[in-house]
C-alpha cells in the first residue's frame, strides 16, 4: 500500500475579471511550502519519506455573489512541489474547491 499525506501552507492572490458582475471569473496563484509524508507498506516492511518543500499552485475559478453578501466559489488548482533533498520525487496533484464566503465590503 502507498500513502501520501501533505499539508500545504501558502499565500494566495487572485485577480477577478468581472468585479461586481453576476458571475466573477478569476485566476490566482499561491506560493508557500508543503510538508509531505510518504509511506510504502510491503508487509512486513515499511518505508517512509518526510520533508518540506517549496510549493506553487495556479488556480482558476468563478465566484457567484448572492444578495446579502454571501458568495459561492468553484475553482480548480494544480499544486506542484519540486523534488528536494529529503523527497527525491516531485509532488503534484490537481484539486477542486467548492465553498462559500461572506463579503463584508458590500455594507
Amino acid at each position: 500500500f502507498r500513502y501520501t499525506n501533505s499539508v500545504p501552507m501558502n499565500i494566495t492572490t487572485k485577480y477577478y475579471f468581472n468585479p461586481g458582475g453576476s458571475v466573477e471569473p478569476f485566476i490566482g496563484v499561491g506560493l508557500g511550502t508543503m510538508y509531505v509524508v510518504r509511506r510504502l507498506d510491503m508487509c512486513p516492511f515499511r518505508f517512509n519519506e518526510k520533508g518540506w518543500g517549496f510549493l506553487v499552485y495556479p488556480e482558476a475559478g468563478i465566484k457567484v455573489p448572492t444578495d446579502g453578501g454571501w458568495n459561492f466559489h468553484l475553482a480548480a488548482t494544480y499544486h506542484y512541489m519540486p523534488s528536494t533533498g529529503k523527497l527525491e520525487i516531485e509532488q503534484s496533484f490537481v484539486g477542486f474547491k467548492l465553498g462559500m464566503s461572506w463579503d463584508y465590503r458590500r455594507y
